[in-house]
C-alpha cells in the first residue's frame, strides 16, 4: 500500500486476513480487496486498466493472479507455522 495525492485512491489487499478486519480501523479509509482469486483478478485488471492503450489477456492475468495466490499462501504458511513453533517452545 502506498499513499499517494488527496485525491488518488489508495488500493489495499487483505493477505492472510479477512476484508472485514482490512476495512475497519485505519484502512477504512482505502480501497480494499480480499486475497481469493477473484478479488485480485478484478484488481489488476483495475489496475492495467489504467495504462493508456493496453490490452489484458484475461487468460494470462487469471493464471499469474493463481500463481501470486500459491505463492503468498505458501509464505503464509510457513509464517504461521514458525510462529506456532516459536509460542509453543519455553523460552530459555
Amino acid at each position: 500500500m502506498a499513499k499517494g495525492k488527496l485525491e488518488t485512491p489508495i488500493l489495499g489487499v487483505a493477505l492472510g486476513i479477512s476484508l472485514k478486519d482490512a476495512s475497519s480501523g485505519p484502512f477504512a479509509q482505502f480501497q480494499n480487496f480480499g486475497d481469493d482469486e477473484e478479488s485480485l483478478t478484478k484488481l489488476v485488471f483495475q489496475l492495467v486498466d489504467r495504462i493508456p492503450n493496453s490490452e489484458p489477456d484475461e487468460d494470462t492475468i487469471k493464471l499469474q493472479v493463481g500463481k501470486f495466490k500459491k505463492k503468498i499462501t505458501e509464505i503464509l504458511e510457513t509464517k504461521n507455522t514458525t510462529t506456532a513453533t516459536k509460542i509453543s517452545k519455553p523460552s530459555s
